[in-house]
């Protein structure tokens, strides 16, 4: 097992303070912007005040993406980066914390997707830290764009590059003074999925801390994952997840484990709920059983998965969207939102998707882009409007807004 040191003495770079709610000059991959959307972003957005979870380990994320901070004398290390928009939130937590992020001297990964990586590169700007990473993460991390052999490949954003990434192997330990972070290839759900353990102590209290990477089987449409290595990579995580020591575990989207209501219960006197030594064997047991049924599905795909696909004409799309106008004036409701997306998936093979949702007439956007095809549609309380239809990179249809 090797040891990753790091120059805790060293000089971090002095870059401006990201200021909250600044995202400006984030870019993705070939220049596009860092800033993304997705049907989850809004609420992987909203802000959590940090929380102490044990000793030196503390929760420095959004409420519904992790990031952690585990911290000493000598320099701290920061686990998992958010969404590129999540990373001047990061470091107003860290600072509300009571800790500078220019003593953050390492940042560490879960997997290398958007809504876990996106806000590295600003978070290296801003701390100086070096980034360390497995290597099928590494080189993500530094194109800023996932690989084909990702099950999620297809579906996923570019985020923006990090520019220096320091690859280790399965097993490191990564050191920062007193720290010791332990790195687990835990892949499937990517094939660069890191699971992360270290201690955290209390007086004379010490407890395993287990970063646990997410072990969902979902993916893009038209990936199988019966034949593919993902299933040796699940395979591999879930026995090496039930062989860790783990008193906290704690996930890339913390209500995978319940984390705040865990956190709730602890405050209020019942630390059992916090701790609990049998919780990544159950993790490990509920993905297991995950997976065991996404192979069943594949194997016998349900009747509405095997049925008709949505019209390709533009004309015939125009006539669905008109359909949907009576239940659109009650309301945009989260049917609507599924069945109107699932029309523009099957029209375009679509990579991205943004819904961004309000009420009392402020509207409501679904969008989705994709190299070869897209659909931009604007649909709201009172009025809905195709905006564009874009097929094979060229505008095929320019439907007039449908007013009810």
């Amino acid at each position: 097992m090797r040891r990753v040191g790091v120059l805790t003495g060293a000089l971090a770079v002095m870059l401006p303070a990201v200021v909250w709610g600044q995202t400006e000059g984030l870019t993705g991959a070939g220049g596009k912007p860092g800033a993304v959307q997705c049907s989850m972003c809004a609420g992987w957005t909203v802000p959590h005040a940090p929380v102490r979870l044990f000793g030196n380990t503390w929760y420095v994320g959004m409420k519904t993406l992790s990031a952690l901070l585990v911290t000493s004398p000598q320099g701290h290390v920061l686990l998992d980066g958010g969404l590129p928009a999540n990373a001047p939130q990061i470091l107003a937590s860290i600072r509300a914390a009571g800790f500078d992020p220019r003593d953050v001297k390492v940042i560490v990964n879960s997997h290398a997707h958007y809504d876990h990586a996106g806000g590295i590169a600003a978070l290296q700007r801003a701390t100086g830290a070096r980034v360390l990473a497995l290597d099928w993460s590494a080189a993500v991390l530094r194109r800023g764009a996932t690989r084909d052999d990702d099950p999620q490949a297809a579906v996923h954003f570019d985020f923006p590059a990090v520019q220096r990434v320091q690859v280790i192997a399965d097993g490191d330990t990564v050191r920062v003074g007193p720290l010791r972070l332990v790195a687990h290839r835990t892949g499937g759900h990517t094939p660069g999925g890191t699971t992360w353990t270290w201690q955290s102590c209390e007086g004379a209290r010490c407890v395993d801390l287990v970063y646990a990477d997410s072990q969902s089987p979902i993916s893009a449409d038209g990936f199988h994952y019966a034949g593919s290595a993902a299933i040796a990579q699940f395979a591999e995580g879930h026995a090496r997840l039930e062989s860790l020591r783990c008193d906290l575990l704690v996930t890339p989207h913390p209500e995978a484990t319940r984390l705040w209501e865990r956190v709730a219960q602890r405050d209020a006197g019942d630390a059992s709920t916090l701790l609990d030594a049998t919780a990544c064997r159950r993790y490990a047991g509920t993905a297991r059983a995950a997976l065991a049924a996404r192979l069943e599905r594949e194997a016998n795909p349900a009747p509405q998965e095997t049925r008709t696909a949505a019209p390709t004409d533009p004309a015939a799309f125009e006539r669905l969207w008109r359909a949907r106008q009576d239940s659109l004036k009650r309301n945009v409701n989260a049917a609507d939102v599924q069945l109107m997306n699932g029309m523009i998936q099957h029209h375009a093979q679509a990579v991205t998707m943004s819904i961004m949702a309000a009420r009392n007439g402020a509207g409501q956007s679904v969008q989705r882009r994709a190299d070869r095809s897209s659909v931009s549609v604007t649909m709201r309380v009172r009025e809905c409007e195709c905006v564009s239809m874009r097929a094979g990179g060229q505008l095929v249809a320019r439907p007039s807004s449908l007013r009810r």
